[in-house]
């Protein structure tokens, strides 16, 4: 390329342009080598030339583009200390505080009080929906030894998508009373068992209480067993012939 040199201001031929700008300079006035401007002049080259202007622009607007990503960086790592301050200052995570779980849970639990969930008590075969109810609500009566005339209403969890499956059967009765009196009672009998309904938190309560259990029978640890409260699983130590005595 033929112009004049943006340096030197002298006429040359075979001179190097800009990327940026176009202005042409001659190799040797911008610093660069035969060997480097033979391989600029390239038509597949896949390196850019910048003039002295031109590159110091690229570089201030590279470091400004990195001066963007740090204040956006710091500021995200701003925001996640302020929030962590927050939790640690008011108990506060993900909009509720801890006053709000609470009262949450204790909400949830009086919702469930007057509910018992009974496990592989077989399903009506019935295509009519009122007379499968009915059935149920018979049906858990009998095997929890009690009156229908306690039991309000009876529902299957879950969609009946495979019949080979028995889904559970949540009972709910007029009063809580009536729960605590069937719970003191009843007796495992046929498989079918029965036990609260639990919230989220008490079932993640009861899960990491099994869990433990297990974890302690497989270290050894053979004199306990789980006994349940309120439907709550609970480690408790057996009590030897000799602590009796």
């Amino acid at each position: 390329m033929s112009g004049k040199c943006s340096i030197c201001k002298r006429n040359c031929k075979d001179s190097l342009s800009c990327d940026i700008c176009g202005q042409v300079s001659h190799p040797n006035c911008a610093g660069v080598s035969p060997q480097e401007a033979e391989c600029l002049r390239a038509s597949n080259r896949k390196i850019r030339y910048f003039c002295e202007k031109c590159n110091i622009v690229d570089i201030v607007s590279t470091l400004q583009q990195e001066v963007n990503e740090l204040k956006n960086e710091l500021s995200e790592m701003k925001k996640k200390a302020d929030e962590e301050i927050s939790v640690k200052e008011t108990g506060e995570v993900g909009g509720l505080s801890k006053e709000e779980e609470i009262i949450s849970e204790i909400i949830d639990r009086q919702s469930r009080a007057n509910n018992l969930i009974i496990y592989n008590l077989p399903e009506p075969n019935m295509d009519v929906v009122d007379d499968s109810h009915r059935t149920d609500i018979s049906n858990a009566a009998k095997i929890l030894g009690t009156d229908e005339s306690v039991v309000s209403k009876c529902i299957r969890l879950g969609k009946k998508n495979d019949i080979s499956k028995i889904r559970p059967l949540l009972v709910r009765f007029n009063t809580a009373d009536d729960v605590l009196s069937v719970l003191k009672s009843y007796r495992t009998q046929n498989n079918i068992y029965v036990n609260r309904d639990l919230t989220v938190c008490q079932r993640n309560l009861a899960y990491n209480v099994r869990k433990e259990f297990r974890r302690r029978k497989d270290n050894g640890e053979n004199e306990i067993k789980l006994r349940y409260f309120n439907g709550l699983p609970k480690i408790v130590k057996i009590q030897t012939n000799d602590q009796k005595n």
